[in-house]
């Protein structure tokens, strides 16, 4: 089966914290030149090196100071046995570049070590050819590239196929970019769930229900600001002032809900059954968030529009 992974194509090494241009003329190398890829350089090992083992025996006597980077060989074991091993041609690969941009790729070809030119420069000791495509910015891409995104992450891991949607919405957007036919696509589950939306998404979708169904409209400069209680503050045309909070994926409201004062309507979208909730509170369903976006499809990006068909 087909695996997706991520692939920042970010290198830990002191030359590229020293200049983080680098980091774009690396990523901008891999994909005019058609190159997955990740660091560890090993001295000893001659250029074009094409089996891993001899790799492998290298890098479990190479001294930790020598890689050039980290305190603990266990990353770089386990980087190279991804790239190497985990990692199959025909694979899809995810990587989050500049300006919040994503670009998809297909891995081509086999491990490969390399300590010339170019890819040493770039810290791109062990690489596999990948033919990339543009996708665009983040309301483009399927929420569980997005979710593995968030936060801090290693220099490869693979995107968990919850319910499939990683694999089945990279693999629909490779193949309307490519006209590629991709293998095990037809037979993959097409339900929808959370975990088909990032975060992000999902608070999208819940703005546009309330505005469009509700008449709540949302405060543009009160959106991403840090706030204990809500992910923006809506008004209506009565006047009346309302807070949002989301809960995405498994994530359930535990114990009471604050309601502030200031605040006419608390909406509240979580994934739980509870019936008991305090006054002003006023629980979003997932059956009619459901209802909601399959009646308006064209408000969504478009790899969402296919979950509500």
């Amino acid at each position: 089966m087909i695996q997706v992974w991520k692939m920042p194509l970010k290198s830990g090494r002191s030359d590229f914290r020293d200049d983080s241009a680098k980091v774009d003329r690396a990523r901008a190398f891999c994909m005019r030149e058609g190159w997955t890829g990740i660091g560890w350089g090993i001295e000893s090992l001659d250029d074009e090196l094409t089996r891993p083992g001899l790799y492998e025996k290298a890098l479990s006597k190479t001294p930790i100071e020598e890689l050039g980077f980290g305190e603990d060989i266990g990353p770089a074991r386990s980087a190279h046995r991804a790239l190497a091993h985990r990692m199959q041609v025909g694979d899809l690969v995810w990587c989050r570049a500049k300006a919040d941009v994503y670009w998809l790729g297909r891995v081509v070809g086999s491990w490969v070590y390399r300590n010339t030119g170019e890819f040493a420069d770039f810290d791109l000791y062990q690489i596999r050819r990948c033919k990339w495509i543009r996708v665009g910015p983040a309301d483009l891409v399927p929420g569980p590239v997005k979710n593995a995104y968030a936060g801090r992450g290693s220099a490869i891991s693979q995107i968990q196929r919850e319910h499939d949607a990683a694999l089945r919405d990279s693999a629909i957007i490779w193949r309307e970019s490519t006209s590629e036919a991709v293998p095990d696509l037809d037979g993959l589950a097409y339900s929808f769930s959370l975990s088909e939306l990032g975060h992000d998404d999902l608070e999208d979708l819940v703005a546009m229900y309330l505005q469009v169904r509700l008449g709540w409209f949302v405060v543009p400069s009160t959106v991403k600001r840090a706030t204990p209680y809500t992910e923006f503050v809506l008004r209506n045309g009565k006047g009346a002032r309302a807070y949002l909070q989301v809960k995405s994926g498994n994530a359930r409201v535990v114990g009471s809900i604050e309601v502030p004062a200031e605040v006419d309507t608390f909406f509240l979208f979580d994934a739980g059954e509870e019936t008991l909730l305090p006054e002003k509170v006023d629980r979003i369903g997932l059956q009619e968030l459901q209802d909601f976006a399959k009646g308006h499809r064209r408000l969504l990006p478009r790899y969402l529009q296919r979950l509500f068909e």
